[in-house]
């Protein structure tokens, strides 16, 4: 790749990493700092949730408070696990089962 597709990919990335945290700060209503919805759920799994863009941000370069705001919702959702290890699969599911 040369210079300038290097800086695009990087104003891309720099542009959406910016549109997820602020998205989810929006969305996260006092609970922890970082939450997003689909489909009217606040879902905690790895394929449209919590985990998976929690997932996601980790491989990116973040601003300071988006370094703080991840690692607060990390600590948020260990908190929040069953004892089983598991994570509810949306807010407010009560139900063990494996998250996916």
């Amino acid at each position: 790749m040369n210079t300038f597709s290097n800086l695009a990919l990087k104003l891309i990335q720099r542009t959406l990493v910016d549109e997820i945290i602020k998205a989810g700060r929006l969305a996260c209503k006092g609970r922890c700092l970082l939450m997003y919805e689909s489909h009217g759920k606040k879902y905690w799994g790895a394929g449209h949730g919590l985990a998976g863009i929690m997932h996601a941000l980790m491989d990116m370069e973040l601003k300071p408070d988006g370094v703080e705001d991840v690692k607060c919702t990390l600590h948020f959702m260990i908190r929040n696990r069953f004892p089983s290890g598991n994570y509810p699969s949306s807010e407010g599911n009560e139900s063990d089962h494996l998250v996916h």
